[in-house]
């Protein structure tokens, strides 16, 4: 389908996108376009854990920017937010976003406040993703859904890509972000 805007006689292709392709393109792109961007986190190496989100990232980028790690919240998302406050550019992926309240502390007294702690001349470029994961095999602590006790904190800021094409650019421009995504919506297909 093509459009044709009448300020700008070009036209622009609208083409069909998954939320799960628009994270991933928007990955790729992150980390093509800054060599300080990498992933880390739990089940990056696995459609299980992220859907298709990473898929070729591992591949095309290695294992020094595409980090799988152990379950541990809390250390991996320290980890990031160190990372970030060193210069570097992460995006830290949470697969059970319930489980992402034990990283409330290094979100909210360190990424939060380093900026506001440092007169404003420092930033904590991190980007940190939950994905709230409804799909089967839960069990009773791993299915809250928690994206409204995740982002009214002073410091972080709230993304949400309601389309796939939201999806790139969500980066917080040097201050941390959070967003999440419903990870039913990864098979949802909309016009970009």
């Amino acid at each position: 389908m093509s459009s044709t805007n009448s300020k700008n006689p070009r036209k622009h292709i609208m083409r069909k996108l998954s939320f799960a392709l628009a994270i991933n393109e928007a990955l790729h792109q992150m980390m093509e376009a800054d060599p300080s961007v990498f992933l880390i986190g739990q089940g990056v190496k696995s459609p299980w854990y992220v859907g298709k989100t990473a898929d070729g990232l591992l591949e095309r980028f290695g294992s020094k920017r595409v980090i799988d790690t152990p379950v541990s919240e809390n250390a991996v998302t320290g980890a990031a937010v160190g990372a970030a406050m060193a210069g570097m550019r992460p995006v830290v992926v949470h697969p059970r976003m319930d489980f992402m309240l034990y990283a409330m502390d290094p979100i909210i007294n360190q990424a939060a406040n380093w900026h506001y702690m440092n007169g404003g001349k420092l930033s904590v470029p991190v980007v940190i993703w939950g994905i709230i994961n409804r799909g089967g095999r839960t069990g009773g602590t791993a299915f809250s859904g928690t994206p409204c006790h995740v982002r009214p904190f002073s410091g972080v800021e709230g993304g949400d890509a309601g389309e796939p094409g939201g999806c790139q650019g969500i980066d917080g421009g040097g201050n941390p972000v959070m967003w999440d995504r419903d990870v039913l919506n990864y098979l949802t297909y909309l016009a970009k």
